[in-house]
């Protein structure tokens, strides 16, 4: 359309200066920082900009790759980014559409609209776009397109920003086809990457570990094996010209090797997992990632309750009864934060560990105080039967379902209100 007046013309240009001079997008630094500097209030770093926060901030300024992120004239590690927002991309009806619609879990429909957005895209909007189709179709859980997809952008971008997690994806999908080699290699592709940033480099190599030793470990001396593991990687982060760079992965390697220690039948490792964690839990870089967070507390309450159960087996409750609660309480807390302050953050599994051990502590509370606490207890349930519904149906299922129907009886019998006391006591209704 043609501008009509001279104002109108104006503001016309004026628009058009402004986004020629802002040329920036955003980037969201992993310690909460804004980028470029006039957005530093313009928005909580916790959500996403506004779609008008975008707009302001220019775009085709943002640069992304697996070794430096660029914007507006700065330039950092990659390892320092947490997340990157793309004007153009957003811009974008297919890309706007994929975002509006993952709020309502059409995840299907999502990963689409974003591949036909990153069919015409180009550069930094396309990468982004490709990188959240992977995303979307990992919450869809189709192994096949997401090799298919993730191959597709490794292509288009094999030094992008978004190299690790692709990686991630491919790895866990060739696992849950039973390709454990082609999983190590796509893990191996990150490690050795010559380009690749320090947090994402170490954060692989933690994976590898995780996926082929930790989660299938059953026994002592396979727990052991990991710890050392973990402790190689541990020291090789320290030796690290930029370890500042790789910090969360260094308290992350602290918190696996606390999780082996819990695993190998050992006081003295159990005291040392306690240390171990209260030390990672205290380290302001841990605020930086809810999921390591959320992995440690749920660690150290394992820790904690582990310590009240050997106590328990190894002399009677009575004599240290206050101590003994006031332990479990702490324990509880440690679930409680995972259950509520970090839900979000962590998988299904982490949720479904820190639900099921916060209902065997309040039930730990209520035998040790002889079954008087029946809010304690009545907690408790609920918790169980939360566990026990967060399970597909199976052997562990049923069993859990008879402990926590055991419980539930114990709870009914030392609980429920005598039918006198409920009529008022002189077995007259009133």
């Amino acid at each position: 359309m043609i501008p009509r007046t001279l104002a109108t013309a104006l503001a016309v240009l004026a628009l058009c200066w402004v986004a020629a001079d802002a040329r920036a997008d955003v980037v969201v630094t992993r310690d909460g920082q804004i980028l470029p500097d006039k957005l530093k209030d313009a928005f909580d770093p916790e959500t996403a900009p506004s779609n008008a926060v975008l707009q302001e901030s220019g775009r085709d300024n943002l640069e992304l790759s697996c070794d430096t992120v660029k914007i507006a004239g700065k330039t950092i590690s990659a390892s320092e980014v947490r997340d990157a927002y793309s004007t153009t991309a957003y811009l974008d009806p297919n890309f706007n559409d994929a975002e509006v619609q993952g709020g309502t879990g059409a995840w299907d429909l999502v990963a689409s609209q974003f591949a036909a957005a990153a069919e015409s895209l180009k550069g930094t909007a396309k990468q982004i776009a490709m990188y959240r189709q992977v995303l979307a179709l990992q919450l869809l859980g189709d192994s096949d397109r997401i090799l298919v997809a993730a191959d597709a952008f490794l292509a288009a971008f094999p030094t992008g920003y978004y190299v690790k997690p692709v990686q991630e994806a491919r790895a866990r999908a060739l696992i849950h086809r039973g390709d454990a080699a082609g999983a190590r290699a796509a893990l191996d592709a990150v490690v050795n990457l010559r380009q690749m940033n320090p947090r994402d480099r170490y954060a692989a190599a933690i994976l590898k570990v995780d996926f082929f030793t930790f989660k299938p470990a059953t026994k002592p001396e396979q727990f052991a094996a990991a710890e050392k593991m973990y402790r190689d990687l541990l020291r090789q982060i320290d030796g690290e010209p930029q370890a500042r760079l790789a910090i969360v992965e260094r308290l992350l390697c602290q918190t696996r090797i606390a999780q082996c220690n819990l695993m190998q039948n050992d006081p003295a490792k159990d005291a040392e997992a306690a240390r171990l964690l209260e030390t990672v839990i205290a380290d302001p870089a841990s605020l930086y990632s809810k999921a390591l967070r959320a992995d440690a507390y749920l660690s150290l309450g394992n820790a904690v309750y582990a310590g009240v159960r050997r106590e328990l087996e190894s002399q009677p409750a009575e004599q240290r009864l206050p101590q003994i609660l006031e332990t479990l309480d702490t324990a509880a807390l440690h679930y409680l934060r995972v259950t509520l302050l970090y839900r979000d953050a962590v998988d299904s599994g982490a949720l479904f560990d820190a639900t099921v051990n916060l209902a065997r502590v309040w039930a730990t509370q209520f035998h040790v105080g002889k079954m008087k606490d029946c809010p304690t207890g009545k907690r408790a349930v609920q918790h169980f039967v939360q566990a026990h519904n967060m399970l597909q149906s199976g052997e562990r299922r049923r069993l859990l379902g008879q402990e926590a129907k055991k419980f539930m009886d114990t709870v009914q019998e030392a609980c429920a209100v005598p039918e006198e006391a409920a009529s008022g006591g002189d077995g007259a209704a009133k």
